[in-house]
């Protein structure tokens, strides 16, 4: 198997002016961009000779993080793209327990990362004096490729190393294969290149012959704006993205998002309103939509055609024939179909370990080499996966569980409520309180008696939240996933202590 850089560079040689890679308003063909990569790995090389082979980067969606991805492979360093708002106290456990040599950056940020690490900004590297050397050697497919980081949404980030192999099997077996794509198509990618699902989705379409258009940041209006002026065939969302792009179809005219076939949305599941909007418009446009399931450090686990499986919604869908699911209980032993445990996946595509946490790494995987993906879930009698909700999430009240999807879906089949997040907080009485937090659609208002009447008749009695708040917004992280460990701070502290004295009074 060639390198990411070695499909790349033969691609090149292929169709040199056909158009590779769109971004930031600037087209670069094939040939354009296979100098500018050769020329970024020659100008490293004078860094990278000593032995530093770790490089972080601390940049946005930009060209020279394209370049670098595909510099990595060709030169066999180990980058590690982090994201630039990533907090101080992250950000330095990160780069030490990587074992960062250098960091790249922007100039507004070299400052505060220079704290932790030498740093250079790009300007700086682009500076360097051309070397003329071209490693004779391919690199070792089997050694760190990327060190990515967990999305960090209920805990700290744990960096997943990634190699070259794995990345080449999820994209050809987790790309190409299962959406069938060629070189003929046209990607958008519209997520943080810092982030694995970004990464493999703009290095696909270059090792394939094919074109990746890369936004800089996402908007839905600019979105739609790119697709049909690149004639967009395939596009990559997180949940919350589709949404917003569904929404803005609906509301405004004059958008024909028709040259797509095939779009994904990733990270989260989709809420039952935009699963049937999204279906409305695929009819009318001619998509098939997928729902995947999957983690960073396993790649995509299943998908679901929403577009043809409507009988199945509920549902992530099957696992791809590649790989292995199974649930546990809290024994360990494997649940009966329709029972709730934890998923667990058997997959080629898994990653290689996170970095230098070897117990950490055997803890998350059974003996057969199943991952625990720390997911909740069920299978059906079909094989299809049903996903419940992370482990760590779950409240338990008064000694039964309780999972914050199931609650979260009757609250958003509610209407007028744009969103929420329902999350456990401590109670001396019953071990913890259902809690929920609320944002009602623009303009909205929310009648807060009938909606607790609404949930009274669709909740059991310990589902049932005992603090609502209404709220402008709800913290996520740059995937669209809520982020569980900030939304206690949107407790008030005063009514709680109101509400626990009634709860004792109950004894």
């Amino acid at each position: 198997m060639f390198s990411f850089y070695e499909f790349f560079r033969r691609r090149a040689l292929e169709r040199p002016g056909k158009t590779a890679l769109v971004i930031e308003d600037k087209t670069y063909t094939y040939g354009e961009l296979l100098k500018l990569t050769d020329k970024l790995g020659d100008k490293l090389g004078n860094i990278t000779e000593g032995g530093k082979k770790h490089i972080a980067t601390f940049l946005g969606n930009q060209l020279e993080l394209v370049l670098l991805l595909l510099v990595a492979s060709k030169l066999g360093i180990t980058l590690v793209p982090l994201p630039p708002e990533l907090p101080p106290e992250f950000r330095k456990k990160l780069l030490s327990t990587c074992d960062v040599d250098f960091a790249i950056t922007t100039e507004n940020l070299k400052g505060d990362v220079a704290k932790d690490v030498e740093t250079f900004t790009v300007e700086e590297i682009l500076e360097l004096p051309l070397q003329g050397k071209i490693p004779t050697a391919e690199p070792n497919l089997d050694k760190p490729y990327i060190i990515t980081t967990t999305s960090g949404s209920t805990g700290n980030p744990k960096p997943i190393v990634l190699t070259q192999r794995v990345k080449l099997l999820r994209a050809f077996e987790g790309g190409v294969k299962v959406f069938n794509l060629s070189g003929e198509d046209v990607y958008i990618v519209s997520t943080p290149l810092y982030h694995s699902l970004a990464q493999r989705f703009t290095l696909l379409p270059l090792i394939t012959g094919a074109t990746a258009v890369v936004m800089k940041k996402f908007h839905p209006t600019r979105w739609l704006e790119l697709v049909e002026k690149h004639k967009v065939s395939f596009g990559v969302l997180v949940s919350s993205q589709l949404g917003t792009i569904i929404s803005t179809l609906l509301e405004e005219k004059g958008f024909n998002p028709s040259p797509l076939r095939k779009l994904i949305s990733s990270s989260a599941p989709l809420l039952e309103k935009t699963r049937k909007e999204a279906l409305d418009l695929a009819k009318k446009f001619g998509w098939d939509i997928y729902e995947t399931y999957g983690t960073s450090e396993i790649g995509f686990a299943s998908i679901l055609n929403i577009t043809k499986e409507t009988e199945k919604w509920s549902s992530v869908g099957k696992p791809l024939p590649y790989v292995k699911v199974k649930i546990l209980c809290d024994d360990k032993n494997e649940c009966p179909f329709g029972e709730v445990g934890e998923i667990a996946v058997k997959t080629p595509t898994r990653f290689a370990g996170y970095y230098k946490m070897e117990e950490k790494t055997k803890e998350s995987f059974t003996e057969d080499g199943y991952f625990l993906t720390g997911d909740l879930g069920y299978l059906d009698n079909d094989g299809y996966l049903y996903f419940a909700g992370r482990k760590k999430e779950v409240i338990i009240t008064g000694g039964i569980n309780v999972y914050p999807q199931d609650v979260e879906r009757v609250i958003l089949s509610y209407p007028g409520i744009k969103e929420c997040a329902v999350f456990g907080v401590e109670n001396d009485r019953l071990g913890e309180i259902v809690c929920a937090l609320i944002v009602p659609e623009k303009g909205g208002e929310l009648n807060l008696s009938h909606f607790k009447g609404y949930l009274r008749k669709h909740l059991t009695g310990y589902q049932m939240p005992q603090y609502i708040k209404v709220v402008k917004e709800i913290p996520k992280n740059h995937l669209g996933k809520i982020v569980r460990r900030d939304l206690k701070a949107f407790i008030d502290k005063n009514k709680l202590e109101k509400l626990t004295k009634i709860l004792n009074l109950l004894r």
